[in-house]
């Protein structure tokens, strides 16, 4: 019987208004062209267009608790109306729990969909940018950080985004009832006349005054009480998984090279939406966003209150048109402070808005690599893995100053050779790799890639690339996640049991043999930074025998490693180059000059001339052993 009233109810009531009508009265108002920016405005119709997807269910049953509040209010002042006070106080006992756990329903589901919506989105766009700025040389300087270059705005963003959507949300929530109370004000105001009567004599006012006094200090109480008992509840879960979500977005943008390397930013991102998504579907983490008035404890609380209420308007049994425009006038400040403290919100989603807003970017596709060598389009034999014709590379400080590193430049480095790149600190060897790469802006000259492709960028030849500096670029995964990242999982499922026992294999040489039977559950980050660097390391052999790569990029990429083992490392892909089964070059860069006897070409970089001077390395030096 109670769920036939209330379908009844809710298809009268509930669904009678036009989905369009609701819209204009919300943004009628809480848009105000005089103080907010097109950035709000977007904001603001996202959170509409968000409820209207499931015909402004939540905001229909949020008006009926409202209405049904005032209600009970309003007919605690009509006088000599003791049965309608009463039965009035019954209907809202009986249909205010029902109506605010209706609310709850939809609450949590329009929830879910903002966040999905707006974090799909945000993952689309995102990627735009991260992309751009590594293609454009990091010229595209709106989501940049200027201390170092990398998208740490955007990671930023990411952080925080998720949170500061629902905190805009919960903000828009409260100017919703708000803006109900006024609405519910007004109405009360037109048909008050046709209901009240004229005031009593003297003596009873002075009772009533009194009683109203008690009365309001009983409700000054009651909303203190109720303000300080946001949600409680056991959060450890949330905060584990809001914790590991946060690490790894950050270690998402710490490896952003590898990820652009591997052509894995779709994957990545996908699961860092997978991850989000995840959590906001979690109930605790969504009750520190949801409406309290719907809460069961503030509910008991109201039905307390309206039983208090009831007995001492009884008593009272007086009301004036005074007092119920003081209501309203009370209901339209706090409408106009709710709608104004919702304003000052909006700024944290600025930032997400622009990105939304962000236009859709094409990386170049990559240069061809074919039958284990590259294709010359001229059909010449390609002898040079990049040619330096009158190059200049400079950089500008953070006071302004530019410092050149090379000037006018003329060098080859030949394909499927190891080349070693050394000097004093700070004359530029990061810098000629991170030119080499094209991920920074060459000041003159040109760097032809295969002694062919001049216009070259980072996404054309990313394919074939790897890159590992000093700072091991792990995720906060477990040590097998981190190993086999990069490549294919169709060469996972097909070639498994090689896949493993390579893994064994470097495992057992580069000292992390404790680790193999838990490969799959221990954390990269509960590992030292050598051993860290040292599953990097194996990652890379990985890549050169499973994955196919041409060009390695070694910046002091053995900087945490004993003596002992960086000469192991060293001997073992100095025997995998040798291999005719493998076609790759490799680009050392390192203050050890003990390593260069690894290498077929030595380099060193002359800070005063600005120069860089190619010599070839003694074979005889090279001990295999």
């Amino acid at each position: 019987m109670e769920r036939i009233f209330f379908n009844y109810f809710e298809k009268l009531i509930i669904r009678t208004i036009d989905d369009s009508l609701i819209e204009k009265i919300l943004l009628f108002f809480i848009i105000d062209n005089d103080y907010l920016n097109e950035n709000d405005k977007q904001m603001i119709k996202i959170l509409i267009e968000n409820d209207k997807k499931i015909h402004f269910i939540r905001v229909r049953y949020l008006f009926i608790v409202v209405f049904l509040t005032f209600y009970g209010y309003f007919v605690d002042d009509v006088e000599d109306q003791f049965i309608l006070r009463i039965s009035t106080a019954g209907i809202i006992y009986y249909s205010r729990p029902v109506m605010a756990k209706s609310y709850r329903k939809y609450e949590k589901k329009t929830m879910i969909n903002l966040e999905s919506k707006i974090l799909k989105l945000f993952n689309k766009n995102a990627k735009y940018i991260i992309t751009k700025n590594i293609e454009t040389n990091r010229n595209y300087e709106k989501y940049n950080d200027d201390d170092d270059g990398t998208n740490m705005v955007i990671q930023n963003i990411y952080l925080s985004i998720y949170n500061n959507i629902l905190i805009v949300y919960e903000y828009y929530t409260k100017l919703l009832k708000e803006i109900f109370d006024f609405i519910c004000g007004l109405i009360f105001i037109c048909i008050r006349p046709f209901i009240f009567k004229t005031k009593y004599g003297i003596k009873r006012n002075i009772i009533n005054i009194i009683l109203s006094i008690s009365l309001v200090q009983y409700v000054i109480g009651f909303n203190n009480t109720t303000g300080s008992n946001k949600y409680k509840g056991n959060r450890q879960n949330e905060k584990e998984e809001e914790h590991k979500l946060k690490n790894n977005i950050l270690y998402f943008f710490k490896n952003i090279n590898i990820i652009i390397e591997n052509n894995t930013i779709d994957k990545e991102l996908k699961n860092l939406l997978n991850q989000l998504l995840q959590l906001t579907n979690n109930k605790e983490f969504l009750n520190k966003y949801v409406f309290m008035a719907t809460e069961n404890k503030f509910v008991k609380r109201v039905i307390n209150y309206k039983v208090v209420s009831t007995v001492t308007c009884l008593i009272i049994n007086e009301t004036s048109l005074t007092q119920l425009l003081s209501m309203v006038k009370t209901r339209c400040l706090y409408y106009v402070e709710s709608k104004y403290c919702f304003f000052k919100k909006l700024p944290i989603t600025h930032d997400f808005i622009d990105i939304l807003n962000e236009k859709p970017y094409q990386v170049a596709k990559t240069i061809p690599w074919i039958n284990n060598g590259p294709v010359d389009p001229l059909d010449h034999r390609v002898e040079n893995i990049f040619v330096l014709e009158n190059l200049t590379l400079e950089y500008e400080s953070k006071g302004g100053h530019k410092n050149i590193v090379l000037e006018n430049v003329n060098l080859k480095f030949e394909i499927g050779k190891s080349h070693f790149i050394y000097g004093n600190s700070g004359c530029g060897k990061t810098t000629l790799l991170s030119a080499l790469m094209k991920r920074i802006k060459i000041f003159s000259g040109v760097i032809k890639f295969l002694g062919i492709y001049d216009e070259y960028t980072y996404f054309s030849i990313r394919r074939y690339l790897t890159y590992i500096t000093s700072e091991s670029a792990l995720f906060y995964k477990d040590l097998y996640y981190n190993i086999i990242y990069g490549i294919d999982e169709k060469v996972i499922m097909e070639r498994g049991i090689e896949v493993m026992e390579t893994i064994t294999k470097y495992m057992n040489l580069f000292g992390l043999d404790k680790y193999i039977p838990t490969m799959k559950t221990t954390n990269a980050h509960k590992i030292s930074k050598g051993q860290a660097q040292r599953v990097a390391i194996i990652r890379l052999f990985m890549g050169i025998i499973f994955n196919d790569t041409r060009i390695l990029f070694l910046d002091e990429f053995t900087s945490n490693i004993d003596n002992k083992m960086e000469k192991l490392i060293y001997t073992e892909l100095r025997t995998l180059q040798k291999n005719p089964k493998y076609n790759f070059t490799i680009f050392y860069v390192s203050h050890n000059l003990y390593n260069i006897k690894y290498s077929d070409y030595n380099y060193e970089i002359d800070t005063e001339r600005h120069s860089i001077e190619q010599n070839i390395t003694n074979i005889n030096q090279v001990q295999l052993s």
